[in-house]
């Protein structure tokens, strides 16, 4: 006979969902959604709204401290600043999490690494431009494409890969 999706389930997999990753409450909500229709297909009977137990699940989350969007926020872009990450690609990864724009730029304003720093960063981590040992002359240009895909200005990529050595 297959489970009841009830709060305390949705809860307890919540926890375990935690325990493993951090998550925004858009992120827990999504994953919650997703479980219940896996479970609802295999042929889980839902105990009351799901909306309601979702809502009732992510507030508890909340009120417990296990879930904190502005915290969240502030970690994953000094995380992502130290990888070398410029502010455009921080964005959209935040926003994938379901972190508000508000709070992205709250974060961000927050990181004393700008993305003329971490321009440098990038390219030293993925050996682009002053950072590449050979053939350097010959992949300018896609060193140049490379590193404006990954959100730096032109001109900033421009300064990485026409420099002479690495500051």
């Amino acid at each position: 006979m297959p489970r009841k999706v009830t709060e305390q389930r949705l809860w307890n997999v919540s926890l375990f969902y935690l325990r493993r990753f951090p998550a925004s409450v858009a992120g827990v909500r999504r994953m919650l959604d997703r479980r219940i229709r896996r479970w609802v297909k295999d042929g889980a009977e839902v105990v009351g709204d799901q909306a309601v137990l979702i809502t009732g699940v992510v507030e508890r989350l909340s009120r417990a401290g296990y879930l904190d969007d502005e915290k969240l926020a502030v970690n994953k872009v000094a995380s992502l600043r130290r990888g070398g990450a410029s502010a455009r690609a921080i964005g959209v990864k935040l926003s994938r999490a379901g972190i508000s724009r508000e709070l992205s730029r709250k974060a961000a304003a927050e990181e004393p690494t700008t993305d003329a720093e971490a321009v440098w960063t990038w390219a030293r981590r993925k050996r682009l431009g002053v950072f590449r040992t050979s053939g350097r002359e010959a992949r300018r240009e896609k060193d140049l494409a490379a590193l404006v895909r990954a959100g730096f200005s032109f001109r900033q990529a421009r300064e990485v890969v026409d420099a002479v050595e690495p500051p």
